[in-house]
C-alpha cells in the first residue's frame, strides 16, 4: 500500500532517533497515521503510552495495522497503554504524574500525545486562561526533556484560537523533529477532496533534509492507495 511508504520515511532513524521530542501536525491524516507508526514502534520493542487529548486514539486502526503486518493483535493492545484527559487541568496533572514517574527511568515510555491543545481552547476556558495554562504546559514539558522522557505531539493543522500559532511555535521550540502534513493543490475541479494528495515536509530547516517519500493521498483515512509526488525544499 502506497501509504506506507509515507510512515517508512518518518519511522526511519535517520530523521527521528526516538529519545528527542518530535512534533507532527497538520492535515487529519496525521492520526491515523501516526497509529500506523506506532504499531512500528511496538514491533520494534518500544513501550507506548498514549495520553488522548481529543478522543483521537483509535484500536480499530491499531488492530487494522496489526493485522496488515501478521502481528498478534490482542498481544499488542494489552501492551499499549492509554490514558484520556477532558481539561486542561486533567492534562497538566497527568503530565507532572508522567515527569514524576519517569524522570528517574534508564528506560521511559515513549509518549504519544494526541492534540494536547484542543481542551485549551475549548469555550468554557477563556482566553486569559489558556494562555496562562498553555505556558504551564510547556513548562512541563521542558522538564520532561530534561529529563529525557521521549514523546510524539500529533496536533491538528489549525484553531480557530489565535492562541494556536503561538502554541505551535512553542511546540516546534521544545521539539528536535518536527513534520507537517499538507493537502497539496488540486489539479482539477472534477478531483474528490477526500483523495487530494498531501506532502509531508521536514520542518527542520537546520537539517535541510527532505522526507524520502513526502506525500500521500489523504485517503490513508480509508485505507485506499495515495499519491505519491517529490518533496521539493
Amino acid at each position: 500500500m502506497e501509504s506506507h511508504l509515507l510512515v517508512e520515511s518518518v519511522q526511519s532513524t535517520h530523521f527521528w532517533d526516538r529519545r528527542s521530542p518530535a512534533l507532527l501536525y497538520g492535515a487529519s491524516p496525521i492520526f491515523p497515521l501516526s497509529h500506523i507508526l506506532q504499531v512500528h514502534l511496538w514491533q520494534s520493542g518500544y513501550r507506548i503510552f498514549n495520553i488522548d487529548c481529543s478522543i483521537r486514539f483509535n484500536a480499530f486502526q491499531l488492530m487494522d495495522e496489526a493485522l496488515r503486518r501478521e502481528l498478534p493483535g490482542e498481544e499488542m493492545l494489552n501492551s499499549i497503554m492509554i490514558q484520556r484527559a477532558f481539561t486542561p487541568y486533567q492534562i497538566l496533572d497527568l503530565f507532572w504524574t508522567v515527569w514524576r514517574k519517569e524522570r528517574r527511568s534508564s528506560n521511559p515510555a515513549l509518549y504519544f500525545i494526541f492534540a494536547p491543545c484542543k481542551q485549551f481552547f475549548d469555550g468554557d476556558v477563556q482566553e486569559e486562561e489558556a494562555s496562562f495554562l498553555l505556558k504551564k504546559l510547556s513548562s512541563v514539558l521542558s522538564l520532561w526533556n530534561d529529563a529525557g522522557i521521549p514523546y510524539l505531539i500529533v496536533e491538528t493543522g489549525s484553531y480557530k484560537s489565535k492562541l494556536f500559532a503561538g502554541a505551535i511555535s512553542t511546540f516546534s521550540a521544545l521539539t528536535e523533529y518536527q513534520w507537517q502534513l499538507e493537502a497539496l493543490p488540486l489539479s482539477s475541479g472534477r478531483q474528490i477532496r477526500r483523495n487530494r494528495p498531501m506532502v509531508l515536509r521536514d520542518m527542520n530547516l537546520q537539517r535541510n533534509r527532505s522526507l524520502p517519500f513526502a506525500s500521500v493521498g489523504s485517503s490513508i483515512d480509508s485505507g485506499n492507495s495515495g499519491q505519491l509526488a517529490s518533496a521539493d525544499r
